[in-house]
């Protein structure tokens, strides 16, 4: 069943769990023919096909109606499997369009558990028209969730709904525009495509269309992530924590990866047991139960023990790459990873294993741990002192070209076992908490460490040019750019802080990507003023943390401009490729 509206008319024609709406529809069937007859479905039909698949693909269109658009489904070269719970409604479309390539099945949302009786079913398309008005807002995550089920890595969810004034109709529910979207957020999915328009009638319906597509790099990665955050069993949220650990280190951190032995890569494990703890600091300090049992602040966490309680009253961005501590703290410090990364090895890395039980992330702990001194410096060599875990490559690529997509994933699951976890314990959990804990804090420097050095120049009487325009600053017409804007990759380094003209920065570039052209053309630019505000001063501490920022988070490989540059060029064009950022084509002036 659809929704239909013609130009001036709506008659709903929906599909819903409420088995008397079906029966309204057997009994009118042949008033809803009539109508969706007499609707022009060229245009409803034209929008989708360039979203389509190539022809011979398998689609499901759930919620096919009197089969009009299964039938032109077909008629393109797809198998289809069509799905409707109106006896009369499908009798029709099965009479009408006798297709062989069309299969007609008595299913209904949220559970489609005929579709899913057939389990070796995996769709390339699926096309929900016209139905998701109907179905109520308390089954839609298990709905959405289920038709994403469904598809094959690199699928295609299609969605028409409508909003707006037809959403006050008896038996039709309201939809936002932002609900589609952050269900697909929540899900780990890409959003190719999202319009509203009127329809045109005197109803003013307003139709939503959507395109989303299940990520996919050809490698297999993808889905097997999306299955250990969805639907692998879990007694406590220290999958989604290793998990999410590895995607915040490919995000902020790649750097520091190394190749391994062409199939893997490996990073230091005492990487991985910094991020965990500042992962789960928040968590703990909120009270926010990480296990059934977990009641209390920390109590019956594997991880949590002295050296991790000494750390309460620490931010997240005091346990940064780079940062120094002494005594007490640095004991803590080693003691609190060395507790985590224990706890890893014993549970989320034993059991995050593929279908023949070997686990997936290999841990090499046959490094020496450093002596307990009382003085570290949280860099390279003491991370690696803990040793190393190994990440398939295929899987460590995903998460660096995919991470924007990957982590809402884990967070929403995390989110839901915590209230599932509260909700045993017979508690309920602040949402506002929740997001405030959840939160990931990236070590900012704020713009205006770089702005005081840009001024300092300024009344030193050395020049300081845009670096997009060349136009000379002063201290009125300057702002600290992002090169990389805060909105695409958030990024408090050095070298993505740069001097630029107010009007460039706030009338024009802004949460733009700069295209290449841009980027080599300021190449000279950006090299006078990381020289003139970092790389010449007096302090040896300056170039080395700016080089050592650098090799983080751009992974280059040698502390060069050269290299600079170089990584630049290759995030620049990641971002353009994987989250497919508008480009900036530099001043107009």
């Amino acid at each position: 069943m659809m929704y239909m509206c013609t130009s001036y008319r709506i008659c709903v024609v929906a599909m819903t769990h409420e088995t008397g709406l079906i029966r309204w529809y057997d009994q009118h069937a042949q008033d809803v023919v009539q109508q969706e007859a007499a609707f022009d479905s060229t245009h409803l039909h034209a929008w989708m096909a360039p979203w389509l698949p190539e022809a011979p693909a398998f689609v499901l269109d759930v919620g096919a109606g009197s089969g009009r658009t299964s039938a032109w489904l077909a008629a393109r070269g797809h198998h289809v499997v069509a799905v409707e719970p109106a006896r009369a409604l499908r009798e029709y479309a099965q009479h009408t369009y006798q297709h062989p390539h069309i299969e007609w099945i008595n299913d209904r949302l949220p559970a489609l558990e005929m579709v899913y009786q057939r389990t070796t079913w995996a769709f390339d398309c699926v096309i929900v028209n016209a139905v998701w008005m109907v179905v109520p807002p308390q089954e839609r995550s298990r709905a959405f969730r289920k038709l994403i089920e469904l598809l094959k890595p690199g699928g295609t969810l299609i969605m028409r709904t409508a909003t707006g004034a037809a959403t006050t109709m008896q038996g039709i529910y309201d939809v936002s525009p932002v609900d589609i979207p952050v269900l697909a957020q929540r899900n780990g999915l890409h959003i190719e495509y999202d319009l509203c328009a009127p329809d045109g009638s005197e109803n003013a319906t307003q139709w939503q269309h959507v395109v989303i597509r299940v990520p996919d790099d050809g490698t297999g990665a993808l889905p097997f992530l999306r299955h250990v955050i969805l639907n692998d069993r879990k007694s406590s949220t220290y999958k989604l924590g290793l998990l999410r650990t590895m995607v915040r280190i490919a995000d902020s951190a790649p750097g520091l990866a190394h190749q391994g032995d062409g199939t893997h890569v490996e990073l230091p494990y005492g990487l991985i047991g910094l991020y965990w703890v500042r992962l789960y600091q928040p968590l703990t300090r909120a009270n926010l139960p990480q296990t059934p049992a977990n009641t209390q602040a920390g109590e019956k966490l594997g991880f949590v023990g002295a050296d991790y309680r000494r750390l309460r009253d620490t931010i997240a961005t005091d346990l940064a790459i780079g940062t120094e501590f002494r005594g007490e703290m640095a004991h803590a410090i080693r003691g609190a990873i060395k507790d985590a990364c224990y706890l890893i090895e014993k549970m989320p890395a034993t059991y995050i294993t593929y279908d023949d039980g070997k686990p997936v992330f290999e841990i090499n702990k046959e490094r020496a741990l450093l002596l307990k001194q009382d003085h570290l410096v949280v860099d390279d060599a003491f991370l690696w002192s803990f040793g190393s875990i190994k990440i398939p490559r295929h899987m460590w690529v995903s998460m660096v070209r995919f991470c924007a997509w990957i982590e809402p994933a884990l967070i929403y699951e995390w989110q839901n076992l915590m209230h599932a976890y509260a909700k045993s314990q017979g508690r309920t959990l602040d949402y506002e908490t929740i997001d405030g804990a959840m939160r990931w804090y990236d070590p900012v420097r704020t713009v205006g460490h770089a702005k005081v050095r840009a001024e300092r120049c300024l009344n030193q009487g050395v020049p300081i040019h845009c670096v997009w325009s060349g136009k000379r600053l002063n201290a009125t017409n300057m702002d600290i750019d992002h090169v990389f804007p805060w909105a695409v990759k958030p990024c408090g380094d050095m070298w993505n802080l740069v001097p630029a003209a107010r009007a460039v920065n706030q009338h024009e570039k802004r949460n733009l990507l700069v295209s290449a052209t841009v980027l080599d053309g300021a190449a000279d630019r950006l090299y006078a003023w990381w020289e003139r505000a970092y790389l010449h001063d007096e302090n040896q501490l300056v170039p080395q943390r700016f080089f050592a920022e650098a090799k983080t988070s751009l992974a280059v490989s040698e502390s060069s401009i050269r290299a600079l540059l170089l990584g630049m060029h290759q995030l620049r064009l990641q971002l353009r490729k994987d989250q497919q950022i508008p480009e900036w084509r530099g001043p107009k002036s």
